[in-house]
């Protein structure tokens, strides 16, 4: 678009026919001068997409009526006028691919997984930058809902073996790259971006700290929080989906390992709840391969005993709540609530109709009959205070009473 498309109008002096209410932009253009220096304003429609939860929140479309066509990031905001000029109906196929693959991320349970990862195999990724949108849909979807972080895996595991050539391929020298390995980068790069939103914190602290008004301070220390908190979220996220791949065996134990270590070293909160959520999600299967943990829940019991370093009350009972958990052979005191199958949840619901119909079944005896079912089991309990007493006995209790 061209820069000076939103320029203010300079309403000092405008020309006779500049403006009229009931004339479309094409009209006016076509009215104004010839030789004027004002440069035209296409007539564009501009509309914010509308987004379920899991999607991105920052696309906007500006949409050209006439052609139809999306002027600015078409496909999530990544694509320049130049690059939709260049290949358009590109563009216009990488769109309609990505929403089919967001349309199966939104449907997407494990009543309906068969059928739509079907659908999904019969897409047309062609080449590795649609491929690697569609990781990155998946991959945003996993870590924006945990709830359903297992099925999510599943389909990256289905979707594994899908190849497509890269940018260097050439018919001499063919060079592909599949969904696995595109997807094991992706988990690699967000696991390692920490390093980089600890150093947009410490931006965001030096300007609380340079702020002088205490109202200004307050605001930015919300925001603030509200930032830790989103990163806490993503990061825990993320290691959730890798620990679910692991179980899908898409990664290797030595991979498992290598974070483990990493985000026990750091020691920091971030890091540590990370561990937590992790050694949750692949503890019992770690232990199961024989693999050493014991070194791991060491330097864990001494952060809990608080011998090396001191952490929130919060993050010490999220640490001893996995070292409780070990103890008990990894069985949760709480079963996760995670999507069921179709067949989990037919048999949910013939279990509670069969109880409604017991319960229906059970007849109440009549009031007469619970009231000497009750007065029987006085007689039995206490059989002085229910048994009829004589005039002699009365006095006896009155002169006792008085």
């Amino acid at each position: 678009m061209h820069p000076q498309a939103f320029a203010p109008t300079n309403y000092a002096s405008p020309p006779a026919t500049s403006y009229s209410p009931m004339v479309r932009p094409q009209q006016q253009q076509s009215s104004a001068p010839s030789n004027s220096a004002q440069p035209a304003i296409p007539n564009l429609r501009i509309r914010q997409r509308r987004f379920k939860r899991g999607h991105r929140p920052n696309a906007i479309s500006i949409i050209d009526p006439d052609t139809g066509k999306d002027r600015l990031n078409e496909v999530f905001g990544e694509n320049s006028d130049s690059d939709l000029n260049s290949k358009p109906d590109e563009n216009k196929k990488t769109a309609e691919l990505y929403k089919k693959v967001q349309d199966v991320l939104d449907k997407l349970t494990p009543k309906n997984f068969d059928t739509l990862i079907a659908q999904t195999r019969k897409l047309e990724f062609s080449n590795a930058e649609r491929l690697q949108g569609v990781i990155d849909l998946v991959f945003e979807k996993a870590v924006d809902e945990p709830n359903f972080s297992v099925v999510y895996p599943r389909m990256c595991r289905e979707l594994a073996l899908i190849q497509v050539p890269t940018a260097n391929s050439t018919p001499e020298a063919p060079d592909f790259v599949n969904f696995k390995k595109l997807l094991i980068t992706k988990c690699q790069i967000e696991f390692e971006k920490q390093s980089v939103d600890e150093s947009t914190r410490e931006v965001k602290m030096k300007e609380i700290e340079a702020t002088a008004d205490a109202d200004k301070k307050k605001d930015l220390q919300f925001e603030l929080d509200k930032y830790d908190r989103k990163v806490t979220m993503r990061s825990v996220g993320n290691v959730r989906f890798i620990g679910e791949l692991f179980k899908q065996q898409m990664l290797t134990v030595n991979i498992m390992l290598r974070c483990l270590n990493k985000l026990l070293d750091k020691k920091d909160e971030e890091s540590l709840e990370c561990l937590c959520k992790l050694l949750t999600t692949i503890g019992k299967e770690l232990e199961t391969k024989n693999v050493p943990l014991e070194p791991i829940f060491k330097v864990m019991r001494d952060i809990v005993e608080r011998r090396t370093i001191i952490v929130s009350s919060r993050v010490e009972r999220l640490v001893q709540d996995v070292i409780d958990l070990r103890a008990a052979k990894w069985v949760p005191q709480r079963q996760e609530v995670n999507p069921k199958t179709g067949r989990h949840f037919n048999a949910n619901l013939s279990n509670t109709r069969k109880k409604g119909a017991n319960i229906k079944n059970v007849v109440a005896p009549p009031m007469a009959a619970q009231s000497s079912n009750i007065y029987t089991a006085m007689e039995k309990a206490w059989p002085a205070a229910t048994a009829p007493h004589s005039d002699e006995q009365a006095e006896k209790g009155k002169s006792k009473m008085y």
